[in-house]
């Protein structure tokens, strides 16, 4: 069995469920990725299975009881619910370190937030981490980032170069806004 192919069969069997562990979804999605990553540095006659989509989707004070599909009555969330319906949920998560750029550089780079050098915000995450991103690129993934990045650190307001994107091609973010 490849490590797509297994990544194919373990996401099966968690959508069967819908619900998902913290440790699980990582452990399965390192899993994935590494043998992504070794798959796309060999050369091979045959076809490769299509590439699943990968999308994260993560937000700053999102409580989940606060959403449609966890039982809220007073939140009209079709949208979500929807998508919610079609993915995999944490049933449990915690943060290492619930500030905004710590956080941030731990979710891209799979570290612990100490151990990035990202210990508080507007901290720069160093340009040759290994992430997510770069990750997804080398494997030949079309990678994309929209939304707050607050791990550049060269002024909130200020242009980010590619250099210091984390192996992003498809850009539409600021530094820090809240907006």
């Amino acid at each position: 069995m490849t490590g797509t192919t297994k990544i194919y069969s373990v996401l099966d069997k968690e959508m069967e469920n819908k619900r998902i562990g913290r440790r699980a979804f990582i452990r399965e999605t390192a899993a994935g990725l590494s043998s992504l990553y070794i798959g796309s540095r060999c050369t091979s006659a045959h076809a490769s299975p299509p590439k699943p989509n990968i999308l994260y989707i993560f937000a700053d004070q999102w409580r989940a009881q606060s959403i449609g599909y966890e039982g809220d009555p007073n939140a009209v969330t079709p949208h979500i619910d929807r998508l919610a319906g079609e993915s995999i949920n944490f049933t449990n998560a915690v943060s290492g370190c619930p500030v905004c750029s710590p956080y941030r550089a731990s979710l891209m780079t799979g570290r612990y937030p100490l151990s990035t050098g990202v210990f508080l915000n507007d901290v720069p995450l160093a340009a040759d981490s290994v992430s997510v991103g770069k990750v997804l690129r080398d494997a030949g993934y079309d990678t994309g980032y929209i939304g707050k990045w607050h791990m550049d650190a060269h002024g909130r307001d200020c242009f980010i170069p590619p250099e210091r994107r984390q192996g992003f091609s498809y850009w539409r973010t600021q530094e820090c806004t809240h907006a």
